[in-house]
C-alpha cells in the first residue's frame, strides 16, 4: 500500500471519528417546483415544454470539530417524461463547503458549480449545454429564538 492510499484512509478514518463525536448531519429531498415552467425551441420546434419542475437533493454536514464544519450537496434538476413513466434528468448542481463557527458567527467558504447532464453533442438547446459556478466567501450572524 502506497503513502497516498494510507494517508486518504487515515483521512477518511479521522473524518468518520469526528462525525460521530461532534455530529453530523445526512440530507435527502425531494420536491417539485409546481409553478415552474420551461420552454425551449429551435427554430420552429418545440422541444421542450413542461409545466413541472423536480428535483432530488442529497447533502451532508460534518463537524470536524465542535467550531469547524464541512459541508456538501448533490441536486439533481428533472421533468416526467410527457409520455409513460420515468424522469428526464437534464441539470446538475453540486455545492462544497467549509467553515468556522463560533455561536452566532460562521466565517465559511463555498463553492457550486452547475453541469448540463445531457451531453452537449445531443442537445440543441442551449441552456441545457451551459456550465457555470462561483465561490463565495462569507460572513454570516445568526440568532436562534
Amino acid at each position: 500500500m502506497n503513502t497516498g492510499m494510507k494517508a486518504g484512509i487515515l483521512a477518511l478514518g479521522l473524518g468518520l471519528v469526528a462525525a460521530l463525536a461532534f455530529g453530523s448531519e445526512f440530507a435527502v429531498e425531494v420536491g417539485s417546483y409546481p409553478t415552474a415552467r420551461l420552454e425551449v425551441e429551435a427554430p420552429s420546434v418545440v422541444l421542450l415544454n413542461y409545466d413541472m419542475l423536480m428535483y432530488s437533493q442529497f447533502s451532508a454536514k460534518i463537524d470536524v470539530f465542535p467550531w469547524l464544519y464541512a459541508a456538501g450537496a448533490t441536486t439533481i434538476y428533472f421533468y416526467p417524461y410527457s409520455q409513460g413513466v420515468g424522469f428526464y434528468p437534464f441539470y446538475a448542481l453540486f455545492t462544497v463547503g467549509a467553515g468556522i463557527q463560533l455561536g452566532p458567527v460562521t466565517i465559511g467558504y463555498e463553492h457550486q458549480c452547475d453541469h448540463a447532464v445531457v451531453p452537449y453533442s445531443f442537445t440543441a438547446a442551449p441552456l441545457f449545454a451551459q456550465d457555470a459556478g462561483y465561490d463565495k466567501v462569507f460572513l454570516r450572524y445568526a440568532i436562534k429564538f
